[in-house]
């Protein structure tokens, strides 16, 4: 071989088989129209999925994609917001269900709107739970899974396995919208 290129002489007849494989690898991958498109997911730290699930109208974020991602899939991430679990046991009256602690895929949320706190400020926040900084995910039409779904997170938005999104889609047609939103106080 060439050190100065790694590039195989000529003539190598292993050598040129290991490209016709890998080649021929290349080629059987789907192409980009072919793929399977798969949920957004967004990670949310519990309590707040559950919040999401009873009320809470909006999701407060540092960051905004380009535009609103439409339908995605709320994860309740494995780390929990010890600090908000007084904040919504004050909101309900009491403590928390265990429902309020589950972690994996567990639920469908449409993200019809993303503007930044300080857009709201000349009228108002727009949301009982809108914070004063950052961004606003106004949130619709939330969907609880009937069954959590097993999943690992990541940060920002990210999008299902084939596998995850095929177990989501089994139990679709089970899920109904829930109530209409409300907010602490309402």
């Amino acid at each position: 071989m060439d050190r100065m290129h790694d590039v195989p002489p000529a003539g190598n007849d292993t050598v040129t088989a290991a490209w016709q494989d890998v080649i021929s690898a290349v080629r059987s991958q789907p192409r980009s129209q072919d793929r399977v498109r798969t949920y957004p997911a967004l990670t949310v730290w519990q309590p707040w999925v559950w919040a999401i699930l009873h009320g809470k109208d909006v999701e407060n974020r540092p960051w905004a994609p380009a535009r609103p991602p439409g339908t995605v899939v709320l994860h309740a991430g494995a780390r929990q917001d010890t600090e908000a679990v007084p904040v919504l046991e004050d909101i309900v009256g009491g403590p928390l269900p265990r429902s309020a602690f589950t972690t994996g895929l567990l639920a469908l949320v449409d993200i019809t709107e993303i503007h930044h706190a300080s857009d709201c400020r000349p009228h108002g926040y727009c949301s009982p739970w809108a914070a004063s900084s950052g961004y606003h995910w106004t949130l619709n039409a939330p969907r609880a899974l009937p069954t959590p779904i097993p999943a690992r997170g990541r940060q920002r938005l990210w999008h299902l396995t084939i596998d995850q999104h095929a177990s989501v889609q089994t139990q679709l047609d089970t899920v109904r919208p829930l109530s209409p939103p409300h907010g602490p106080g309402a």
